[in-house]
């Protein structure tokens, strides 16, 4: 009896973690969270960008990537305009330009080759105006395509003859 009760035990404490496992995947790892591609213009540029407009996509963010496209980048949406909106570059291993913008998508705050985080605790970069997206693209496109506050992200809307 006493070999039983142990494997019946032990078979327990498999299942309940197990169980934890599971759960806690499902926590971190939504199956909804298929990334979002949009099309849209700034300074006369075409830009694809990949929307985070979760936590779960925020937080991923552009961290681990090595490369990142001339024209592509990352916008990050929130639900309404936030004061003193910060962003951290944990993670990143590019330097980037920050792009911040209104709910109405006007360029309101830019903060140009924001180094990669080499030491802890990263700073953070914090536009000095309210803000409801933000857009990352790799360090020296702003400067190379002279974008300047008040400029407005235009999307692209995909003409429906060509589906």
């Amino acid at each position: 009896m006493g070999i039983f009760k142990k494997t019946l035990i032990e078979l327990l404490v498999f299942i309940a973690i197990f169980v934890v496992i599971v759960l806690v995947l499902n926590y971190f790892v939504d199956e909804d969270e298929d990334l979002r591609i949009v099309n849209a213009k700034l300074a006369g540029q075409e830009l694809t960008l990949e929307v985070a407009d979760n936590s779960f996509l925020q937080n991923i963010g552009l961290s681990g990537r090595e490369y990142l496209p001339e024209n592509q980048g990352m916008i990050f949406v929130y639900d309404e305009e936030i004061d003193g909106l910060s962003f951290w570059m944990k993670d990143t291993l590019i330097p980037l330009d920050m792009i911040f913008l209104n709910s109405e998508f006007e360029v309101v705050y830019i903060i140009e080759s924001v180094p990669i985080c080499d030491e802890e605790p990263c700073p953070t970069y914090t536009s000095q105006e309210k803000a409801k997206y933000v857009i990352e693209l790799y360090a020296g496109w702003v400067e190379a395509h002279n974008l300047e506050e008040g400029e407005v992200l235009k999307f692209k809307v995909q003409d429906q003859s060509d589906s």
